[in-house]
């Protein structure tokens, strides 16, 4: 089984943020896993909204508004267990509110060899969205940025079952299904997240749901298309762990930045 923080080269110590819909919690629970098993320290928090499932409910969960000092509190946590979620505060029966941006430097300086997983954007359980202007929601620093887009949306209808703010679509297609071009727009289409990745990070764009030769195959129509973007292009299987890569030259065409 391919270790899905390996291919991405996730470090000790790095800020990861996990951006876009289809996928993020199940990527993020994936790659808290892996790391824990390695026997690194994981946070996993968020600048938007939480869930409470999966890992929010199986791990240990700190509230932010329950401590006085919670930097120490987290130190603390993190002596006894290798993965904690963090959060701001309860957000009805369903949810938690994420953290401000400006704390998570915080979180690095009361556990500076952690990997901080962060959720960076909302899509409300769509498989494919459009950022509003003030989205993502990125902290003061960013090593690792992975946008995730699902190839499951391909060929359900482009409508508010399936499309997190919709009306950013429809200003320009006319399609009535969702297509790997329509993924394409979402990335570098006006007002797609292209322009909004972190200068600075490791860019990864990764494609989910990647579980069918056709859904591989409208991958890599995906990442001709977004060429040059990225310093990587996954699609993958995540719940299986089964990860295809783009080779250079079919979309992994920026330098990997030093780790």
């Amino acid at each position: 089984m391919n270790l899905l923080s390996n291919i991405i080269g996730v470090q000790s110590g790095d800020i990861v943020a996990v951006i876009g819909a289809g996928g993020k919690h199940s990527l993020m629970s994936r790659l808290g896993q892996e790391l824990e098993e390695a026997g690194r320290v994981v946070v996993l928090t968020s600048t938007t909204n939480l869930h409470r499932s999966g890992d929010s409910e199986s791990i240990s969960t700190l509230v932010l508004k329950r401590y006085h000092n919670w930097p120490q509190q987290l130190t603390n946590e993190l002596a006894q267990r290798h993965r904690v979620v963090l959060v701001g505060r309860e957000w009805g029966p369903n949810m938690y509110r994420g953290i401000n941006p400006s704390q998570i430097e915080q979180i690095s300086a009361a556990a500076p060899e952690a990997v901080i997983l962060i959720k960076a954007d909302g899509a409300r359980k769509r498989l494919l969205k459009m950022p509003a202007e003030s989205e993502p929601v990125f902290g003061p620093q960013t090593d690792r940025c992975i946008l995730v887009l699902s190839l499951a949306a391909i060929g359900k209808p482009l409508g508010p079952q399936y499309v997190h703010r919709l009306d950013r679509f429809t200003q320009r297609l006319t399609q009535s299904d969702i297509t790997a071009q329509t993924i394409v727009d979402a990335i570098i289409g006006p007002g797609g997240y292209a322009p909004r990745l972190p200068h600075t990070s490791h860019n990864v764009l990764y494609l989910s749901h990647g579980d069918t030769p056709e859904r591989l195959e409208a991958a890599r129509h995906i990442w001709d298309q977004t060429r040059g973007i990225f310093h990587q292009q996954i699609a993958g299987d995540t719940m299986r762990g089964s990860f295809v890569i783009a080779e250079p030259g079919s979309g992994n065409t920026c330098p990997k930045k030093s780790s």
